[in-house]
């Protein structure tokens, strides 16, 4: 049996483990379905007196299709956000303590991410007097280099974070001239796999990039870090095992997930399922089974990363608090199929979007993120996540390396790397760098994967936010925020301020 990935995933970074269908074949990765979610989140909105993110001010940036290969000279439009009206260059001293901050895009449409950073476009922006760029990630949302020949095998050699990164560090510069700002401080930022590539910003660019904000990354859920291939639903399933002293939400979930590959197993128990659960495309298989068991866990891991504490449409449309409320249901029932469905309608259908049946299928539909992530999954980043239904609310799930590759190569006719990040970017906690801030929250599972080691002697400082979900941070305040992400965010500001003030003097001097 084929193990399944979409993403995070999301990502994460990605956002992100998760498991669905994608196309006939599967992969694990940690992202959500971020590309097509725009037209998912124009159809709620769930706090109409929600805040809008700054305007911004669209540019086609003519990038340069391959970096690392002198015999072509292709180029296609990237799409630039820039938000400008809290930033003047023309007033700027040599002198200058007004960064830029530059949101590296993820794996998805960059006008979603534009939407949910209000922490970024309206409050950074405001208060440091910032230059606001979101750039989009090649062979995401428009940013598309060969338009819609871009899914293709042949077309998706140059997909790869190298390349991402090396679009960034040709648009920063390009953009500061442009604004008379060559003095200024430089931060990149973003969540998920975008923290992953804010974080390697600074790495593989200390001459361009002067710090950093990497909220929820990753960064040691590759292979060869050392970190267990469970951290993630480890992490999971404490997010809703810690919602009652006894942990019995958690223990349900296990128990019905092992009921249902008891009725599986039994004769008619597709049948059985299929109606039980109401499902538009009926299980036929072991394979729809496994496809289908998958699709449960990722509605239970979406929901953990977005167990935001007020209603929000981050993934799907959902109540604040859903672990909690998810629970409340879950210890009410004893019958296996509801504890299972009570999730998923609060997951999948809070709104009634699904209508009269549930559409296993949805990551499938969301192809706009899952080939492009499919293919970098089936390259450079191999996630090698394993669910045991020990430690872990789900099912047995190994990962297998050898299944991994047999897949990449018929889906996309490539071998990954296993050793590819570590090789790359390094794969410890004590990361190789300086100026960076690494927030994650303790309800997020990939917590665990992140970096949590603090070393002051080079400005990294790890953030360990209690009662926040997958980068709650970089979301604009709310009135039921937890105390624990307002001091967060307030400690965020503070060092990005202190290091922007002490670089702009620096680079005065030059």
């Amino acid at each position: 049996m084929k193990r399944y990935f979409i993403i995070i995933i999301f990502i994460i970074y990605l956002i992100v483990v998760v498991k669905s269908t994608f196309l006939k074949n599967g992969f694990n990765s940690p992202y959500p379905y971020y590309s097509n979610i725009k037209n998912r989140i124009n159809k709620v909105k769930l706090n109409l007196d929600d805040p809008m993110p700054t305007p911004y001010r669209l540019l086609w940036f003519n990038q340069t299709l391959d970096h690392f290969n002198f015999e072509t000279n292709g180029y296609f439009n990237q799409r630039v956000l820039i938000i400008d009206q809290y930033f003047n260059g023309n007033e700027i001293d040599r002198i200058c303590s007004k960064p830029l901050i530059f949101f590296c895009g993820n794996e998805g449409d960059v006008t979603f991410f534009y939407e949910n950073s209000l922490f970024i476009t309206n409050r950074l922006a405001q208060e440091m007097n910032a230059l606001v760029v979101f750039a989009e990630h090649r062979y995401y949302g428009e940013s598309l280099p060969f338009g819609n020949q871009s899914y293709t095998n042949e077309n998706f050699q140059y997909l790869s974070s190298e390349q991402a990164l090396a679009d960034y560090s040709k648009i920063i510069p390009s953009i500061l001239k442009q604004y008379n700002a060559l003095n200024c401080p430089v931060f990149t930022t973003s969540g998920s796999y975008g923290g992953d590539l804010a974080a390697w910003m600074r790495l593989k660019y200390p001459f361009i990039v002067d710090g950093a904000l990497a909220s929820s990354a990753p960064l040691l859920s590759y292979m060869n870090t050392g970190v267990p291939y469970d951290v993630f639903p480890v992490g999971v399933t404490n997010d809703f095992r810690e919602t009652s002293q006894d942990g019995s939400c958690a223990n349900k979930i296990r128990n019905a997930f092992n009921e249902l590959e008891t009725i599986a197993k039994a004769d008619n128990g597709f049948n059985e399922i299929s109606t039980s659960f109401k499902l538009c495309t009926p299980i036929n298989s072991n394979d729809d089974f496994q496809s289908f068991l998958s699709w449960i866990e990722s509605g239970f891991n979406y929901m953990s990363m977005a167990d935001y504490p007020y209603p929000a449409s981050f993934l799907e449309p959902m109540m604040g608090n859903p672990v909690n409320e998810t629970c409340n249901l879950i210890n009410q029932l004893d019958n296996s199929i509801d504890i299972i469905i009570s999730g998923l309608q609060i997951y999948y259908n809070y709104t009634g979007q699904m209508k009269q049946c549930f559409n296993t299928n949805i990551f499938i539909e969301d192809q706009g993120m899952l080939i492009p992530w499919g293919y970098q999954s089936c390259t450079e980043f191999v996630f090698p996540f394993t669910t045991t239904g020990i430690k872990d609310m789900f099912y047995n799930s190994p990962f297998n390396l050898t299944e991994y590759i047999e897949n990449c190569q018929d889906e996309y006719n490539v071998t990954p790397d296993p050793n590819w990040v570590t090789s790359v970017y390094g794969g410890t906690p004590n990361f190789p760098s300086s100026n960076i801030i690494f927030s994650n929250g303790v309800l997020d599972g990939w917590h665990g994967a992140g970096i949590n080691v603090t070393d002051y002697s080079k400005n990294i400082i790890a953030i360990l936010i209690p009662g926040a979900a997958h980068h709650l941070d970089l979301r604009g305040s709310n009135p039921l925020d937890p105390q624990s992400i307002t001091d967060a965010r307030l400690l965020e500001l503070k060092y990005l301020t202190e290091w922007s003030e002490e670089i702009g003097k620096i680079k005065s001097l030059k």
